[in-house]
């Protein structure tokens, strides 16, 4: 069972957690939790790159998010699927982080 997106849920807990794909695979640390305005729908901005720097950033939706563990983040794709849809550009709205 998917994880289900939650309007009340502190997504501020998420800060510094690893986000992982459906395989398992490290993509990085949440760095930001970003809160579109006014339909409240929250992307994690997460630092893919070697020990969380660099240039690789994604901007995954919370749709996407399959589990929240203590210590993890599961996603249900694959890192190589964040690349082709396109979610290392930031969404375009009205964004609070």
């Amino acid at each position: 069972m998917s994880w289900q997106p939650q309007p009340n849920y502190d997504y501020a807990q998420l800060q510094s957690i690893d986000v992982y794909d459906a395989s398992g695979n490290k993509i990085g640390p949440v760095d930001q939790v970003l809160t579109e305005r006014p339909s409240g729908k929250h992307y994690l901005l997460v630092k893919g790159g070697p020990l969380g720097i660099g240039s690789d950033d994604y901007y995954i939706p919370e749709t996407a998010i399959d589990m929240v563990g203590r210590d993890r983040v599961v996603v249900d794709i694959g890192k190589d699927e964040l690349k082709r849809k396109g979610w290392t550009k930031p969404p375009t709205g009205d964004w609070m982080s």
